[in-house]
């Protein structure tokens, strides 16, 4: 949505935009936290909230229903876990299910384990969660879980068909410069496939 397109009234810009739940939000933190964020003043508050939302930290330790309200808090967190765990990947070291869920919890307390498991299904032959996973083939997965929340993994797998596999020493990478990541319903991946293993 552009927003200087002078085609869409206010109201669609508003609900299109998730201003407005970002702004009660933010009230919402202010009346929980007055005595920390009144020491500061209100507008440094309102400053640096939505500085942090713009920057993508909002999502860090907040619980899962904010997390997944938004399509920019859904981007936020897998751009969150990327750079909190990405030494993972750089390592090769290879996971379980519950670790990976494991790891998400200490970024989201109440993070659910079936999204867990449904991107495990995506990489894993015939559901096998029990086998490990390279950190790069779950945050391929993980990433279309979270994002189109929804969507069972046989659709997830059907968008990643055709797409090389990741090996050891080819990893999903991205640069530090990283811009809005979905448009419209086209799916941009979060990380692209890299075979120069940089980060």
């Amino acid at each position: 949505m552009n927003r200087f397109n002078s085609t869409f009234s206010t109201d669609e810009y508003l609900a299109g935009s998730s201003v407005l739940f970002y702004l009660s939000d933010a009230v919402t933190q202010l009346l929980e936290h007055k005595e920390e964020c009144t020491q500061f003043g209100v507008i440094r508050y309102f400053a640096e909230y939505f500085s942090s939302v713009k920057n993508s930290n909002h999502v860090l330790f907040r619980e899962y229903n904010y997390i997944r309200a938004t399509p920019h808090n859904r981007a936020s967190f897998i751009q969150v876990f990327w750079r909190c765990y990405r030494q993972i990947g750089k390592s090769g070291d290879l996971l379980s299910v519950l670790e990976y869920r494991s790891l998400l919890q200490l970024l989201c307390p109440d993070f659910p384990v079936e999204l867990v498991q449904n991107a495990a299904k995506i990489v894993l032959i015939d559901g096998a969660i029990d086998c490990l996973m390279s950190f790069s083939d779950f945050l391929y997965a993980f990433q279309l879980q979270l994002y189109y929340q929804g969507t069972n993994a046989a659709s997830c797998h059907q968008c990643v068909s055709g797409l090389p596999p990741a090996h050891d020493s080819q990893v999903y990478s991205q640069s530090d410069s990283m811009s809005t990541l979905f448009t419209g319903f086209h799916l941009q991946i979060f990380f692209t496939y890299d075979s120069a293993d940089t980060y």
